[in-house]
């Protein structure tokens, strides 16, 4: 007899409800959950995971977890991408060694808003896995390429 499937677990976030930092800020779309969604001015650049930080603070039973983001790249190329960082998860992949712990995560390209995993783009976009111990955990999201929105996030361990 097999024992029990653990209880599956996913935590809802809305990318405005994080601590920000310029030039990462909040704009209004109707269609964004909330009516609210995280992105930068076009400001012509790409963010070097210093400026522009978005953190999540958020508590998990444990074991491996996906994470998704509701997205949209509204000019139709080329602003698709954030940096994503969670200290204390083990990854099963490895980010580059210059980006100290950084993944870059180009997201699908889409006029409408939709989900998109998490993926090491410098690892050939393999979909990244979390593993964390029961606790309390930072996300840490930067800006990458102005442009860029992101309306949600969802952390879960439910099958994929």
């Amino acid at each position: 007899m097999k024992p029990p499937e653990p209880a599956k677990e996913s935590l809802w976030i809305e990318a405005e409800s994080g601590t920000l930092s310029k030039p990462l800020a909040i704009y209004d779309d109707t269609a964004a959950s909330g009516g609210k969604y995280l992105s930068t001015e076009n400001l012509g650049l790409i963010g070097a995971r210093l400026d522009g930080v978005a953190k999540y603070a958020f508590t998990v039973k444990g074991g491996t977890y996906a994470i998704w983001g509701r997205v949209i790249e509204p000019a139709g190329g080329g602003s698709n991408s954030f940096w994503v960082r969670l200290p204390g998860a083990t990854l099963n992949t490895t980010p580059l060694p210059a980006n100290d712990g950084w993944i870059n995560w180009n997201f699908a390209v889409g006029t409408t808003w939709h989900w998109d995993r998490i993926a090491n783009t410098d690892a050939a976009n393999i979909p990244v896995r979390y593993t964390l111990p029961p606790g309390t955990y930072t996300l840490e999201l930067a800006y990458r390429e102005d442009g860029a929105r992101l309306d949600a996030i969802v952390i879960t361990n439910a099958a994929e």
